[in-house]
Parts: C-alpha cells; structure tokens; sequence
C-alpha cells in the first residue's frame, strides 16, 4: 500500500532532523529548526520551516481519526525537506552559480580602453577582469578610469590608449574601498556570501570573486560571482 503524504512528510521531516543535528553537532533537546533558521544561508527559509514544524507536531502529537491523518502535507511541502536536507548532506559549492569564464567579458592588457568602456556600458558591467594566459591581472572598473583622470591630470581618454597603457590603474590594490576575493571551485557558497557581508561590515564592497581550482591568484580562472549572482541564487 503507499504512504500517505502525512507519512511521507514525517520520514522527510526526521530525516532533516537528523541531517542538523548530525551536521552541527547538536543535542538531542536543541531545537533543529530554530538553529537552522539562524543561519544566514536558510533565513529565507524561516516561516516555510516553521510551518513545516508546526505541522509535523500536529500529525506526530495528534491522533488518528478513522485510522487516517487530521491533514495531509502538500507535495510541495515534502519537496521543501527533501531540498532542505539535501542542501545540509551535500552543500552547494560556489561553481554551482559561477559565470564560467568562457561566458564573462574580459580583456587583455593590449585591448583599446575606449572600446572596453563601451562595451561595459552596453551591458552595464562594473567590472571587467584584464587576464594574460587566462590569469587574472587586474580589474578594470569605473574608479579605475576616475583615478587615471584625477592623476593623469586630464579630461579625455586618448583613442589609441590601452589597458597596458593604464596597468597601474588596473591593479586590486589600487581599488581601495572595492575589493576582489579569490576562491577555490569547491568554496561553499555560504562562504562566499560570508566574504561579501564581511566585507560590508568593514566598510567595504566586493566588487568580483574570482574562482580558481585551489583558490590561487596565479592559477587559470575557471569563473566569477558579483553579488548580483549571490542574491539571484536560489542555492544559499
């Protein structure tokens, strides 16, 4: 005979239990949900949860009448603790969401700046990575072309000038309140919203994350996440 939905619910719901308790090293008498729930990455995921328990102990503490449940959980509902648990077992990690790098805008340091700005404006990017041999070698971003013009002392972009022409500009360190973090493919996405909180909390902003293999700077670049990224995934 099948479960009922009401018995399939139950066995999801223990199962998620168990995967917190298990993962984070809880006792028996902490409340799952409620820790769960105070994790940055599955705060969205509160009120669902909740009802969710709320359920649960109505069909755990209730009984039966006419040897069937008071409710019947939605299909929804089921799928909600199966992700949920899913999502504890085998974290998402960062490539999961990552414009991999033979779909991103980037250049070279022999690439006119004229013509890179322009294309930035049409498709209202705020930062173009500058790679050699598919390594990352500098940014360039809106306070790169500022600072050149308030150094350089001049109003105008020549025609022929280059990235390589402006390669000091291009640097991480000369973008001081806009940072650039490197990562490896297996980075937690839950890490790497970490890094981007983080750094608002000093004052700060993560312009790109760039993802290597082993989160090295001298290594190919395999992606790259914005924070535009992060708040479109359904995956933190």
């Amino acid at each position: 005979m099948k479960n009922s939905n009401a018995e399939i619910f139950l066995e999801c719901y223990r199962e998620l239990e168990y995967a917190i308790r298990n993962k984070y090293n809880l006792d028996n008498w902490d409340s799952a949900i409620n820790y769960l729930t105070a994790k940055r990455e599955f705060r969205s995921l509160t009120d669902e949860l909740k009802y969710c328990r709320e359920v649960r102990n109505l069909l755990a503490h209730k009984p039966k009448v006419d040897d069937q449940f008071c409710v019947e959980p939605s299909d929804r509902m089921i799928q909600l603790l199966k992700t949920v648990t899913g999502r504890i077992e085998m974290p998402p990690v960062i490539m999961d969401i990552a414009v991999p790098v033979e779909k991103i805008l980037y250049k070279s340091l022999e690439d006119n700046v004229i013509q890179t700005l322009r294309e930035m404006n049409e498709h209202s990017f705020g930062n173009v990575p500058i790679l050699k041999d598919g390594v990352v070698k500098g940014v360039l971003s809106e306070k790169s072309i500022v600072q050149y013009i308030v150094m350089e002392k001049g109003f105008s972009i020549p025609e022929t000038l280059t990235l390589g022409d402006i390669r000091s500009y291009l640097t991480r360190e000369s973008h001081r309140k806009e940072r650039y973090a490197f990562v490896s493919k297996n980075t937690l996405i839950s890490d790497v919203a970490n890094l981007f909180h983080k750094a608002l909390d000093q004052g700060a902003r993560i312009g790109m994350v760039f993802i290597t293999g082993k989160g090295g700077e001298e290594e190919k670049l395999l992606g790259i996440v914005t924070a535009w990224d992060l708040a479109g995934s359904d995956k933190i």
